[in-house]
C-alpha cells in the first residue's frame, strides 16, 4: 500500500488520449508506471486520486474479492 500511496502523493502527470479516434478508444498513462484503457475518470495528476486502502473479502467457494476504498 505504501508504494501506491507514494505514487499518488508524487503528483505525477496523467496523460489521457485516444488509442483510436475513430472508435473513441481512450487510455490514460503515467510515465514509468502504466498505460491502461480509460475507465471514464479524467484526472490530470495522480494526487487527485487521494489515498487508497484495500480490503480482501472472501466470498467462499474459492472466490475472493478485493475492494478498493478512496479516502479524501
Amino acid at each position: 500500500m505504501d508504494k501506491i500511496n507514494n505514487l499518488i502523493d508524487s503528483n505525477l502527470d496523467i496523460e489521457s488520449n485516444f488509442d483510436d479516434e475513430e472508435t473513441e478508444s481512450r487510455y490514460w498513462k503515467i510515465e514509468g508506471f502504466a498505460k491502461v484503457p480509460c475507465g471514464g475518470t479524467h484526472l490530470k495528476k495522480t494526487s487527485e486520486v487521494g489515498s487508497i486502502s484495500l480490503k480482501r473479502n472472501n466470498l467462499g467457494g474459492g472466490k475472493e474479492r478485493i475492494e478498493i476504498f478512496l479516502q479524501s
